[in-house]
């Protein structure tokens, strides 16, 4: 099976307001289409929007969306747009008080159901760590996080093998990284590139010149999931797709042309599992209240439920924040897999975010993993949901490669079941994500 292309995606990022522009300035805008609206359609209204003088349009035939930048004094009022956060850390909130009044309403183009104007990300750094010096994986340090995952409740034993129930180690499971991308050359990923099993590519239609990773962000992220020393299931295909700058910003636009791409593979690829690894996550807009008569539309879900539609699992960050999940999206999608944080004590780490929106916690407390930064073969720890979240993506990888290739477990509900169990540790009310190694029951533990 070959690797699909892919850009590598940065993990706690923050969506916050663009800045003021000019009448005359452009603004990129997001817009969802019709269930009904099909290709010839979709084309139809690229080209409107052409003629209404947008710029760079982008097709994301997969989810039935479009991205353009638009002028401001056609596209800046009318739709209203949430502001979000990727990876929910602090994320800054786009003013409510937009006006709604006068401008180009979208949704006159035939085919168009709803519109946004894209609010700018902003990456931010994981929790502050005590342990900032990197390690070589050749020490073969201690992994707590990969200790956790593989007994149902402390103390820790020191044994971090799965291979006894699990000897695939996600062997043709297809993992996509939305993040800042995969520094493909760190020692970590040496048998994926080898076996070319591994794509770093850039968001389709972006500016980025590659899928670098220039931040290290998601580099971490994606060593969690098939780091040959720190990865849960270091044997599955992976494609990192770099949807935020090397600063850490960046736009909706290009998450979502992220969202696109996985969706695409997943659809022309049905007998393989698919699991999205999305270390991000945008301030979920208020859409109760109306701007302009318009009641703001969250569009990273529209993007996420499209992706879960086609057949793949979603495993998310629930946020960094101390806040109520469910005010961040896509983690508060009942169909994506929310992620908490928990510390080696199994109690949630003081900064997650919580509530009924996080389907399981994991461990993402001071996580040893590569780092863009630690080059050649170094590991460094960070805390976060952005890393308790690739330890979910692992185990998933893990129990879909032994099971009738996956696709029997093609859905969050199924996957979460696989990993936590009646009874079991709870963690800031939502239990501990593990997998038994005694007695290899993949269904009932």
């Amino acid at each position: 099976m070959a690797a699909a292309a892919a850009a590598v995606v940065a993990g706690e990022v923050t969506l916050a307001p663009a800045p003021a522009s000019s009448p005359s300035s452009m603004q990129q805008t997001i817009l969802s289409l019709a269930s009904d609206c099909d290709s010839g359609c979709a084309q139809t209204v690229a080209d409107r929007l052409t003629a209404a003088g947008c710029t760079r349009v982008r097709q994301f035939r997969s989810l039935g969306m479009v991205a353009a930048h638009c002028p401001t004094d056609a596209s800046s009022s009318g739709g209203g747009g949430g502001a979000a956060g990727v990876g929910g850390m602090g994320a800054a909130t786009a003013s409510d008080e937009a006006d709604g009044g006068g401008g180009q309403d979208w949704t006159t183009i035939p085919g168009v159901d709803a519109w946004e104007p894209d609010e700018g990300v902003t990456a931010a750094t994981p929790v502050a760590s005590t342990e900032r010096t990197a390690v070589s994986a050749a020490t073969r340090p201690y992994l707590w996080g990969r200790d956790r995952i593989n007994q149902a409740r402390l103390p820790l034993d020191r044994r971090i093998d799965t291979s006894r129930c699990y000897p695939r180690a996600g062997a043709g499971v297809h993992v996509f990284v939305l993040d800042t991308g995969c520094a493909w050359d760190h020692a970590e990923f040496s048998h994926l590139t080898r076996a070319r099993h591994m794509a770093v590519v850039p968001a389709p239609g972006s500016d980025f010149p590659s899928g670098y990773d220039d931040n290290g962000h998601g580099t971490h992220v994606a060593g969690t999931v098939a780091g040959k020393t720190a990865g849960v299931a270091p044997d599955v295909y992976m494609t990192c797709v770099k949807v935020l700058r090397g600063d850490g910003n960046g736009t909706l636009a290009d998450v979502v042309a992220g969202f696109d791409l996985a969706t695409e593979w997943t659809i022309n690829n049905p007998s393989v599992p698919v699991l999205l690894s999305v270390s991000l996550g945008a301030k979920r807009p208020d859409t109760s209240r109306g701007r302009g008569g318009r009641r703001p539309i969250d569009m990273a879900e529209r993007a996420a439920i499209a992706a879960v539609s086609s057949g793949a699992v979603i495993v998310a960050a629930a946020g960094n924040s101390n806040e109520d999940a469910c005010d961040y999206t896509p983690a508060s999608d009942p169909h994506v897999i929310a992620v908490g944080n928990a510390n080696r004590r199994d109690d949630l780490h003081k900064s997650s975010n919580w509530g009924r929106c996080v389907d399981v916690a994991a461990p993402g407390d001071r996580i040893l993993s590569a780092d863009a930064t630690s080059m050649p073969d170094g590991l460094v720890a960070h805390t976060g949901t952005s890393m308790a979240a690739p330890h979910v993506t692992g185990l998933a990888a893990l129990v879909l490669a032994e099971t009738n290739g996956g696709r029997r477990l093609l859905d969050s509900a199924a996957v979460v079941s696989a990993l936590t169990s009646p009874g079991g540790v709870r963690v800031g009310g939502s239990p501990m994500a593990w997998l038994d190694q005694e007695t290899c029951d993949m269904s009932e533990k």
